[in-house]
């Protein structure tokens, strides 16, 4: 039997699929991958996306006639995003795959496979 966001997932288009994730409408058979190498680079693949909305809601708040999309608050968003992702990245990534490495290495158990339900 198939879930209702497989079905939604394989019915939209490849551009249409781009906006499935800000609306959490993926399938988790498209969320998990053997390699990391595999796994999509989401950000790069949302900024498109981003953008379209962004004109979509100036386009809205102009039809309703609602003060206008002040660009310093839009590059300051901006800014704090692309500062928020770059911590991100490099201070608090890095640290977590250390940690979760070296437990990994010391500490484990046994080894799921990685399409496991349990994984």
């Amino acid at each position: 039997m198939d879930n209702s966001s497989d079905v939604l997932y394989s019915k939209a288009s490849g551009f249409l699929q781009g906006f499935l994730p800000f609306f959490y409408l993926v399938p988790p058979s498209h969320t998990y991958f053997r390699n990391v190498e595999e796994v999509p680079k989401y950000v790069n693949e949302a900024v498109p996306y981003f953008f379209i909305l962004l004109f979509v809601e100036i386009v809205i708040r102009w039809f309703q006639g609602m003060p206008k999309f002040r660009l310093n608050d839009a590059i300051g968003s901006l800014s704090a995003g692309i500062i928020m992702q770059l911590a991100q990245d490099v201070v608090i990534k890095s640290f977590k795959i250390y940690v979760y490495i070296w437990i990994y290495k010391n500490y484990h158990i046994i080894d799921l496979p990685w399409d496991s339900p349990i994984t």
